[in-house]
């Protein structure tokens, strides 16, 4: 699949699928989850640590922001408890 046709598909620009590629544009979550449907893999595979188990005495809150499936947010709390990389954690 070259980067039009899988801009296309997941709703962005082909400049904007090349930064991604390149590490120069940060992925919403919900980019993810396209890009992992327009590519026919499990979200888990494009996401840093996503095997990592989510303590159980953790959870993120996310209600209320958007609406989610149950694996969606298994998806979350996931990365949540794995950590973002830190090129991608916001500075306060």
């Amino acid at each position: 699949m070259n980067q039009a046709t899988l801009a296309e598909a997941i709703a962005l620009s082909r400049a904007s699928v090349a930064n991604i590629e390149a590490g120069r544009q940060q992925v919403a979550l919900h980019q993810v989850y396209r890009l992992a449907a327009a590519l026919g893999v499990d979200v888990t595979t494009l996401l840093p640590g996503a095997t990592a188990k989510p303590p159980s005495n953790r959870k993120p809150k996310i209600e209320g922001l958007v609406s989610l499936s149950p694996q969606e947010e298994a998806d979350v709390a996931r990365v949540y408890a794995a950590g973002a990389p830190p090129k991608l954690r916001r500075k306060r």
